[in-house]
């Protein structure tokens, strides 16, 4: 039939979502075939036993034999001595017996897949996850976070519930239909093919014409989605500029004209399968109808009559399955649809490893680690771009000491962090930390390394959780996060909490205020005692006070800790013991703080204009 005709699918597709199943996984649906093919012959059995009865019934009624076929299979049963009323009863029995067992099975076996291939849904999704983690930085944030939650969850949903899920289904159907197909053949080939060749022209037929308008909603549906989600979190995050700029009914209406889309492909896709469901049931009534007419025109009474009872016990099994072939066909193809970004997310990964599954434990004594830095000609090119944003840089920083890189916005400053960091990889060049590149030297010393960005992530949980981002909280003391919020100058600060370092910070850290949040970030990176601490305008959101606190507490830092600082206010790198002034992806001057502003107009400036 043509649903049956998987060849009109996106085969590589498919074969995409099968590989994504380990060896042992595609066995067990093979397993699983072979099992519903054994009970494929109980539904055969079901039916036979139904066509024994009523030609035993008609015969009997006109006072006739059994006659010879159904004879030889109540000698073979051992059933051919028994009373008429009683053979009846045994045969009707059974039939329901083998229905019921089968369907029993079916159910039960279809439990266990669907359980095994959620458990596989998590599985395939936590190590889409962990290889997406594994990416640069500049992979990671090339997509909205919506749509690549949707790539991680709905999309791996689509693709192994909806589409091996509904394969294993298929693939039950087709040997039901065929095995019964077989049996009624035994019966009447003739009208046996003839019924074969319907269903499969209104299959054809109803494929063709639903699967293209499935594929297209499935995919506009799940593009919508994610816009949705994006809006939605998008509204929530710029509340205060929405509300201050009376822009709130903007974003609703965007929202609400969204979901209005949303629900009418909704609307579509659940009633389509309905179409075939309808279509198919009319065709069984027809079909049973057309048969009835032939057998009678063609055939005396009770061959007609014997032969009806067969196909309508036959029907009660095929309807079903047709109806289930015909929905999970478009299941299959609406899934492969929906499921678009998610391909596009396993062809980026293809190449890329998971991360270990061991969690690291948190270390604050670094042994061996040497907290110096070199880089040598430095160039880094970003994949959209065609212009160096990093072009040339050569610069030694020894253990100790305390650096610091200024410079206009734009110039390259928080690349040429992200690339000592590890999360860029240099398009020409070199970088060490410790004799080691920086991937290995976190790897080989993890928490050695500290980093405060300016935009601080605040997680809804705990301070305590929020300050041991990463590490599981329960094996971190509290005397280790008391000593760091010291270190941001937030001890007071948390003191005064309801509940102290249990205090529950709300998303994106609402409640806190700005210089708050920044500390927290400060107090985030030093839980570790790193031997290298890096401060991306770390000190922005802070007031000249506390700034002149964080940055003593930073100054306490040098000397056995190595910091690199970047600023736009200049106060904190006075007594740096380098400044490197970037522009354009280079290093233009260097020196202490007097001996730049002696020689770099712009820095001295910028100096003057705040008053130092």
């Amino acid at each position: 039939m043509a649903l049956f005709s998987l060849s009109t699918f996106k085969l590589t597709q498919i074969k995409k979502v099968l590989l994504l199943l380990e060896k042992k996984d595609r066995f067990r649906l093979l397993l699983v075939l072979i099992i519903n093919t054994m009970l494929a012959f109980l539904d055969l059995l079901g039916v036979a036993l139904i066509g024994m009865a009523s030609a035993i019934l008609i015969r009997g009624l006109q006072a006739q034999g059994a006659g010879d076929q159904v004879s030889r299979a109540l000698e073979l049963l051992s059933l051919e001595g028994l009373p008429q009323r009683t053979l009846l009863i045994v045969l009707v029995c059974s039939a329901v017996f083998f229905f019921i067992l089968k369907t029993i099975l079916s159910v039960y076996f279809l439990r266990r897949i669907l359980r095994y291939m959620s458990v596989r849904n998590a599985q395939i999704s936590s190590s889409l996850v962990s290889k997406m983690l594994n990416r640069p930085v500049e992979k990671i944030f090339s997509k909205s976070i919506q749509h690549q939650i949707y790539n991680v969850t709905g999309g791996v949903e689509r693709l192994v519930g909806g589409v091996v899920t509904n394969l294993v289904v298929i693939a039950s159907d087709l040997v039901l239909l065929l095995v019964i197909l077989i049996g009624l053949m035994w019966v009447d080939p003739l009208t046996s093919i003839g019924t074969f060749f319907v269903f499969t022209a209104i299959a054809f037929l109803l494929y063709f014409l639903l699967h293209r308008r499935v594929a297209i909603l499935n995919s506009n549906f799940a593009y919508q989605s994610i816009y949705f989600n994006q809006k939605v979190s998008e509204g929530i995050n710029s509340f205060r500029d929405l509300f201050i700029k009376g822009g709130r009914e903007f974003y609703v209406n965007e929202i609400r004209k969204t979901k209005m889309q949303l629900a009418s492909y909704d609307a579509e896709i659940k009633f389509i399968p309905n179409i075939s469901k309808y279509t198919i049931e009319i065709s069984v009534i027809l079909g049973i109808a057309l048969i009835s007419g032939i057998q009678f025109y063609l055939f005396d009474s009770n061959r007609a009559i014997a032969v009806i009872s067969v196909f309508l016990a036959a029907s009660t099994r095929i309807a079903p399955a047709i109806i289930r072939l015909q929905q999970n066909v478009i299941a299959v193809k609406s899934s492969l649809s929906a499921a678009r970004p998610t391909f596009e997310l396993i062809d980026e990964l293809n190449d890329v490893n998971e991360l270990a599954k061991n969690e690291t434990l948190i270390n604050t004594t670094h042994k061996d680690f040497s907290p110096k830095l070199a880089l040598n000609d430095l160039k880094f090119t970003y994949s959209d771009s065609i212009n160096e944003v990093v072009s040339g840089i050569s610069l030694n920083v020894e253990a100790g000491k305390f650096v610091a890189f200024v410079g206009p916005s734009g110039g390259g400053k928080s690349t040429l962090i992200d690339l000592m960091l590890g999360l860029l990889a240099p398009s020409a060049g070199v970088i060490t930390i410790s004799n080691h590149s920086p991937v290995e030297a976190i790897k080989k010393w993890p928490g050695a390394i500290g980093y405060v960005p300016q935009d601080v992530f605040i997680e809804n949980s705990t301070v305590k959780e929020n300050i041991c981002l990463g590490f599981n909280p329960d094996l971190v003391a509290d005397q280790l996060v008391w000593d760091a919020l010291k270190m941001a100058d937030l001890t007071e600060f948390v003191k005064s909490l309801e509940g102290e370092l249990s205090f529950k910070i709300s998303d994106g850290g609402k409640n806190l205020s700005g210089g708050q949040r920044q500390r927290l970030g400060i107090a985030r990176a030093l839980l570790t005692k790193p031997k290298i601490v890096i401060f991306d305008e770390a000190t922005s959101a802070l007031d000249a006070e506390t700034e002149n606190r964080v940055a003593e507490s930073i100054l306490k830092l040098t000397g056995e800790c190595t910091v690199i600082f970047i600023a736009h206010r200049l106060s904190v790198v006075r007594s740096a013991d380098m400044i490197y002034y970037i522009d354009k992806g280079k290093i233009v001057n260097q020196g202490r703080f007097d001996e730049l502003r002696a020689v770099n107009a712009d820095f001295n400036n910028q100096a003057n204009f705040m008053g130092i």
